[in-house]
């Protein structure tokens, strides 16, 4: 599960790259868009996906963290039935 909550975040992350880039573009070209409402929401937008992207990153440190915790537990307690 941790490794399709990354693959998630990756995505996200990709596609917030090209979204600020393509708002850096809108604030470079001003006569484009004289009032910044497009550069605005895609700014906007790109903040929501990171924000997004790190809880996916979140999920997916604790899976991974759950997933040892309970390997761990289970080595335990076959270490114990062999003693």
């Amino acid at each position: 599960m941790a490794i399709i909550y990354d693959q998630q975040a990756d995505k996200l992350q990709s596609g917030v790259t090209w979204l600020e880039q393509r708002a850096i573009s809108l604030a470079q070209k001003s006569h484009m868009e004289s009032k910044g409402f497009r550069r605005t929401g895609l700014m906007h937008i790109s903040a929501l996906h990171w924000e997004a992207a790190r809880e996916l990153r979140e999920l997916a440190t604790m899976h991974r963290e759950e997933g040892q915790r309970l390997l761990a537990s289970e080595k335990r307690m076959e270490s114990r039935g062999r003693g």
